[in-house]
């Protein structure tokens, strides 16, 4: 009697890219979490450094956070998981690491979540406002941020935006999570890219105070190029 290798041993097929907007379908989403494979180094990264960020712990000097690492080395994953947790408290029972699930507990359904990848010639400023007015009319709140040509500093509309976003949800923060980043700076002008690079540091800023977090997932390749070496200096920059 013949017998085919398969029907021995039954496996799932591995995707070596993951896409973060994949983390919005939720026939994707528990299975993102659950495959997740977390290292004893990587939980002790995530736990220390990651999640204290996103949390809302008063003591944590919170700022932005990058994900950097080379294509193909999780990061979109990473995003996706914690994004998930962040947004559904269910999802930490699936997390594979009980370390990084005993942390998770401190950022579990606390967040209405935003994911977009960035692929525009517009501002950044444009890019962010744009996608948060039209997240916010999804989650019942009305706020439009002033023309850019109007303000001195963005920080004054990211708090009347959390104030407004406060009033429909007392409780809980904002997550907004942007892949793809990398490609977006390198097509910038000049002039441009400190324009979108100023707005950065601001956004690195405001998650101080407010219940407004930013993720960004980067390849390494940022921090080779001159053009950008200050990316690591500002507030929104976590390695």
């Amino acid at each position: 009697m013949s017998m085919r290798y398969s029907d021995l041993i039954q496996f799932e097929p591995i995707e070596s890219v993951i896409q973060l907007l994949d983390a919005n379908r939720p026939n994707e989403a528990k299975k993102l979490v659950s495959t997740y494979v977390i290292s004893d180094d990587m939980a002790e990264r995530i736990s220390g450094l990651m999640i204290p960020q996103l949390s809302f712990d008063e003591a944590v000097d919170h700022t932005g956070v990058l994900v950097v690492g080379n294509y193909g080395t999780g990061k979109s994953h990473l995003m996706s998981v914690l994004s998930l947790v962040a947004e559904d408290a269910a999802y930490a029972q699936l997390i594979q690491h009980p370390k990084v699930a005993e942390a998770a507990e401190n950022i579990a359904g606390k967040f209405k979540v935003h994911r977009i990848e960035i692929s525009s010639q517009m501002s950044l400023r444009d890019i962010i406002t744009q996608q948060l007015e039209l997240f916010l009319e999804k989650n019942g709140v009305s706020y439009t941020f002033p023309p850019a040509d109007r303000v001195t500093n963005n920080k004054a509309a990211f708090e009347e935006m959390m104030a407004a976003f406060a009033e429909v949800h007392p409780h809980q923060g904002i997550l907004l999570v942007v892949d793809e980043f990398l490609d977006y700076l390198r097509s910038r002008r000049d002039h441009d890219l400190v324009l979108d690079l100023s707005f950065l540091r601001e956004i690195g800023e405001v998650t101080k105070h407010l219940r407004f977090r930013f993720v960004a997932g980067v390849q390494e390749a940022i921090f080779d190029s001159s053009r950008f070496q200050h990316v690591a200096d500002s507030r929104c920059s976590s390695r």
